[in-house]
């Protein structure tokens, strides 16, 4: 309706609309029966976000076993075995300053994070190097970063080459276990066999190492030795 117009009829187009009765009407209708199969599909081109949510509870690759099985992380998966125990404090801290507890809360107190870096050091020749006309020596050192947050008292702090050991150092006892535990070795020494020590035992006879009272190779050569042969051959 226009209620505001001034001349003719005020409907839309002139024509007001038909009366609706009052009564029902005397005949019956009959709805003719849809061709439509039934149940019906349609494509939906816009969904919202509940719509989504709902589709993607029964569909998805998110569904698949194999998708859980790429997609979970598996901490063991993460650290790889070594191949031979680890031996010595220096051995445990580079484990700990490579990340093995990054994000972790190490002890109930301490979460760590940790960087390696690398800067050049002059090392001076010594007299051999000097007769072969060696003037100077530049190579690269590690130099990690150990950063500290103390979860007790809220302090941040930063640790930088020796200091990052410094800091390690007097925890090592107790961070050892944990070290150990993550990084279990493919080779014992104690599991190697008879056969195999007596042709290692073979290697190098015609030499005798600095400081050796024998000559072939040491105790921890033989075992490396092993170990790597080992682990070529898939038997570690």
């Amino acid at each position: 309706r226009k209620p505001d117009k001034s001349d003719g009829s005020w409907w839309a187009g002139g024509t007001p609309p038909p009366i609706l009765p009052d009564t029902p009407s005397e005949g019956i209708s009959t709805v003719t029966p849809s061709r439509i199969p039934f149940p019906v599909s349609y494509t939906l081109m816009k969904a919202d976000v509940a719509e989504m949510l709902k589709a993607l509870q029964s569909h998805g690759a998110h569904l698949d076993s194999s998708w859980h099985e790429d997609t979970t992380f598996s901490e063991d998966a993460a650290i790889e075995p070594c191949v031979m125990p680890i031996v010595g404090p220096a051995h445990i801290a580079a484990e700990i300053l490579n990340g093995m507890f990054d994000g972790d809360v190490v002890l109930n107190r301490y979460l760590v994070s940790t960087l390696i870096m690398f800067k050049l050091v002059n090392i001076a020749p010594d007299d051999e190097q000097r007769q072969k006309g060696v003037c100077e020596i530049r190579r690269t050192s590690d130099h990690p970063i150990l950063g500290v947050l103390d979860t007790h008292t809220g302090d941040v702090t930063y640790h930088a080459g020796d200091d990052a050991f410094a800091f390690i150092t007097p925890l090592l006892p107790q961070l050892t276990p944990l070290v150990l535990s993550r990084r279990r070795p493919r080779y014992m020494p104690d599991e190697a066999n008879d056969w195999e020590l007596e042709v290692v035992a073979r290697i190098g006879r015609d030499k005798t190492l600095p400081g050796a009272t024998d000559p072939g190779l040491a105790d921890q050569q033989v075992h490396r030795v092993l170990a790597m042969w080992r682990m070529l051959n898939g038997q570690a």
